[in-house]
């Protein structure tokens, strides 16, 4: 007679938190939903001189793909996003390990969030923060004039160089959260068993950890990527016109240009792409993969 109960219990209970939690995803999901789809409809207005109205025309696709300084410029994009990803993964992995399995329990969720406190300032503050040490006279090149490895203060700020770095730093906390549950669900045991086996530490590394950390890998450059990919702060601050980004482009359609429907259309564009690529990379992420 108990376990009837139980269940209408718990069916209750989801039934409750689905009616807390349904306001609030009505309203995100209802802003998403009508940011795109009022975007998409606006891509398709013609342009009359400078003005634009209501009506449906493909020039602003076209004017899109014929430009190939646009195309350029969303290639080049893409190729440092890649590298983005790939550094800061690299760069986070190490510490999720060390944080996932040398420490245990709280110890380990303790240590990833002392490591991530200097990433709860706020994002232009942390942007600030790296113009001012990398520039002529900032810490970087004060350092490296005092040791003699340079004679004169190199030029760093305002450089795609000033753009990767500032962006590893800044999504690096993303990637830690991203893997850290992946890592610390690798069991033990199979590590010892692979050393047991006769394996070094190369074969372990590429044959059982890599294998079992790729959820929360994957998840990492999945993070990266969608929040880089239209990246349009820090490659304003820290860049210049020589390093424009895609985000760069499409935010002066709407800033300078005042060609809206342009900028509606290099939206679109850069959304279908992202969601393309996720489509593609979800056959390797799910909740379950990234968790256990």
């Amino acid at each position: 007679m108990k376990l009837p109960r139980i269940r209408s219990h718990g069916r209750g209970r989801t039934l409750r938190d689905l009616a807390l939690t349904a306001p609030a995803v009505a309203v995100m999901v209802g802003i998403g939903l009508f940011s795109l789809v009022w975007a998409i409809y606006f891509s398709f207005w013609p342009m009359e001189g400078n003005l634009w109205n209501p009506g449906f025309s493909l020039e602003h696709y076209r004017a899109l793909f014929d430009s190939t300084r646009t195309v350029a410029i969303f290639a080049k994009t893409l190729a440092k996003v890649l590298v983005i990803a790939v550094v800061t993964t690299a760069m986070a992995f190490p510490v999720a390990w060390y944080g996932g399995q040398t420490l245990d329990g709280r110890a380990g969720a303790l240590f990833i969030l002392v490591a991530i406190a200097p990433f709860w300032t706020n994002y232009i503050v942390r942007t600030w923060a790296w113009m001012l040490m990398l520039g002529d006279k900032g810490l970087i090149n004060e350092v490296l004039t005092g040791v003699g490895a340079v004679a004169e203060p190199i030029s760093l700020l305002y450089t795609e160089f000033a753009v990767i770095a500032t962006m590893v730093y800044i999504y690096l906390p993303y990637s830690l959260f991203a893997m850290y549950g992946s890592v610390d669900a690798i069991p033990g045991s199979q590590i010892e068993a692979a050393y047991d086996l006769g394996s070094n530490r190369f074969e372990v590394l590429r044959y059982v950890i890599l294998p079992l950390a790729m959820p929360g890998i994957v998840l990492s450059f999945v993070f990266i990527f969608g929040r880089a990919i239209g990246a349009y702060v820090t490659p304003e601050l820290v860049g210049s016109p020589r390093t424009l980004w895609y985000g760069n482009v499409l935010v002066n359609q709407f800033k300078d240009s005042f060609n809206w429907p342009l900028g509606a259309a290099y939206s679109v564009v850069l959304f279908a792409f992202v969601l393309v690529v996720l489509a593609g990379l979800s056959r390797w992420l799910t909740l379950r993969k990234v968790m256990t």
